[in-house]
C-alpha cells in the first residue's frame, strides 16, 4: 500500500571459487595445563584453541567453512579474514580471556584429543581445504603434550602441510601466543643485530634447520 515501509533484506553472496591457499593453521593448543584461578582449579581443556592466519595479500571470505573430525565449528556468514590477521577459536571464551587477556574470535564445540587426531576444515561444498593429523608421539614435540606449550608455526608464512611434524615446533613461550606470531620466530633472511661476543641462533626453539650468526662476520652457517 502507499506509504508502506519495507525492511531491506541482507543477502550473503559466497564465492564457490574462493582461494584458500593463504589460509593457514598457525597454532594449536590441544593439551593445555590446568590452571588455578582463585580457589578453583580449571581443567586444561577449557584453554584449548586453534589459530588460523591469512598469510596472503587479499581478504579471505570464510563463509561456509566448517571444522570437523575433532572439534566442531561453523564459520558465520560474511566473515572476512584480512591479510596478516588471525582468527582464534577457543574452547571456553571465559577462561581463554582469564589466561590471555583477549576475547577469542569464536568458540568451538567438543575438545581436541590429547593423544592426537584428525582436524578437517571443509568448504560449503564439503570439500576439504585443510586436513591433517597431529600427534603426541615423537617426532612431534612432547612439550605441546600437557607440558604447557603449544604446537606453533616456526615461520611467519608457513608452507607445506600441517600433516608433517616439521611444519610445527613447540611454542617459545609458555601457554602459547594466540593472535600473534610466535615470539621465537625469526625469518632466515632477516638481519640480526648483535653486540660484542654474541651469537644468535634462530629459529629458537627448532626441530629443523638452525641458523647461526656471529658478531665477527656477516654470514649465516
Amino acid at each position: 500500500s502507499e506509504g508502506a515501509r519495507t525492511t531491506p533484506s541482507i543477502v550473503a553472496f559466497t564465492n564457490d571459487d574462493e582461494d584458500y591457499t593463504n589460509l593457514k593453521v598457525t597454532e594449536i593448543n590441544y593439551n593445555p595445563v590446568d590452571s588455578i584461578i582463585g580457589k578453583d582449579t580449571v581443567d586444561g581443556k577449557s584453554f584449548e584453541f586453534i589459530e588460523l592466519k591469512n598469510t596472503g595479500k587479499k581478504p579471505i571470505n570464510l563463509t561456509g567453512l566448517k571444522i570437523s573430525s575433532s572439534i566442531e565449528y561453523e564459520f558465520k556468514d560474511n566473515e572476512l579474514l584480512s591479510p596478516k590477521q588471525f582468527y582464534v577459536i577457543a574452547s571456553k571464551p571465559k577462561w581463554f580471556y582469564e589466561r590471555y587477556g583477549q576475547v577469542p574470535t569464536a568458540n568451538f564445540d567438543k575438545n581436541f584429543s590429547n593423544s592426537g587426531e584428525k582436524v578437517n576444515i571443509s568448504n560449503a561444498r564439503g570439500n576439504s581445504i585443510i586436513s591433517f593429523w597431529y600427534s603426541d608421539s615423537e617426532p612431534w614435540s612432547p612439550l605441546a603434550d600437557g607440558k604447557g606449550y603449544t604446537l606453533s608455526s616456526p615461520i611467519r608464512y608457513p608452507t607445506g602441510s600441517p600433516n608433517n611434524f616439521n611444519y610445527w615446533i613447540a611454542s617459545s613461550v609458555y601457554n602459547g601466543s594466540p593472535f600473534a606470531d610466535d615470539p621465537g620466530i625469526m625469518d632466515a633472511n632477516r638481519e640480526v643485530e648483535l653486540g660484542g661476543n654474541e651469537i644468535a641462533i634462530y629459529p629458537n626453539p627448532t626441530q629443523g634447520k638452525v641458523f647461526f650468526k656471529f658478531d665477527n662476520n656477516d654470514s649465516d652457517v
